[in-house]
């Protein structure tokens, strides 16, 4: 919703109004309501079916070639650290 302000919370400046005749002088609640906060949901168009497509066949191919490097591998012994190095 908006913002709801009372009777109790406008400023000072609007209390030193001119008093109200005696008949209407019992304390009322006033509500003002403010405009609404309007948020633009993501319309459908003809470029998401080409995004879905582009970001289906990203993570197809990233996991296709984890996969494919992990079981293409050759796993080697590392050779010995020579004591020339040290």
């Amino acid at each position: 919703g908006g913002a709801v302000l009372t009777g109790l919370d406008w400023p000072d400046r609007l209390r030193s109004l001119p008093a109200q005749p005696a008949a209407a002088a019992a304390p009322r609640e006033v509500t003002v309501y403010g405009e609404a906060v309007m948020v633009q949901l993501p319309t459908p168009d003809f470029s998401m079916p080409y995004n879905v497509i582009t970001i289906s066949c990203t993570a197809m191919a990233l996991f296709f070639g984890t996969v494919f490097n992990v079981l293409t591998r050759r796993m080697r012994r590392a050779a010995p650290p020579s004591a020339a190095a040290a």
